[in-house]
């Protein structure tokens, strides 16, 4: 009788210990699951931040040297180009930062491209704009994947956000050097003690001419407005 017992009582003590070590064995598994749920979450969270760092997109803004509130400012600058009286110059427009770094390289030929600060040429930028230099800054959108500028708009197209308005602005139709259309602020700025009269990069309004284009809905010699839209 006592054996059996014993043996009954050993049975009993091996199958608490299975027991014992099968929970174990459960509880690691799910601490372990538990660990890898944690690390998916974290994995995620910085995925997240990092899609959040990478939205946006960039812009240049003609006429003043900040960024609209829905963007952040990366640099600002000068509008730098060709002389307009170049035959040979460079078309685009840059916004040159006003903290510029140099190379060790140096040049002593007259084989050289030159690039000059820009100049309002008319007073319909602004009051008092005539001969003012002109800032400018490059800014990256908030949210959005997409930047546009659309000429002879002064609102963005549904599903766009406005980041500003102006007009558009260009070189004199008939100076040599070619530049490309840019749209300048409504409220432009100046780059302080830049008034005068240096004759380097000149921007002027641009207005609608009848042919090709259409009158009616466009309107001939009427100033041409622009937005800068993202999405």
């Amino acid at each position: 009788m006592g054996g059996i017992l014993h043996t009954c009582i050993a049975v009993v003590v091996l199958l608490l210990a299975f027991v014992l070590g099968v929970a174990f064995i459960f509880e690691q598994k799910i601490q372990d699951l538990q660990n890898e749920l944690a690390s998916l979450k974290r994995k995620r969270s910085e995925t997240k931040v990092e899609l959040l760092d990478n939205t946006g997109s960039l812009f240049t803004r003609w006429g003043r040297s900040d960024c609209p509130t829905t963007a952040t400012l990366i640099y600002k600058g000068y509008t730098g180009g060709s002389l307009y009286t170049h035959k040979g110059a460079a078309s685009n427009y840059l916004c040159l930062p006003e903290n510029p770094q140099w190379g060790t390289r140096s040049l002593n030929n007259n084989f050289k491209a030159f690039v000059y600060g820009a100049e309002y040429e008319n007073i319909f930028f602004g009051e008092n704009a005539l001969q003012q230099d002109v800032p400018c800054s490059v800014c990256k959108t908030k949210t959005g994947t997409n930047s546009v500028m659309i000429p002879a708009r002064t609102s963005c197209y549904d599903g766009w956000t406005i980041q500003y308005k102006g007009y558009l602005g260009a070189g004199y139709h008939d100076h040599p050097a070619s530049t490309e259309y840019i749209c300048v602020d409504e409220n432009v700025q100046f780059v302080p003690g830049g008034y005068e009269n240096k004759n380097g990069v000149l921007i002027y309004s641009v207005v609608a001419k009848c042919g090709s284009l259409r009158c009616h809905p466009y309107i001939e010699n009427k100033p041409i407005a622009c937005v800068l839209c993202s999405n």
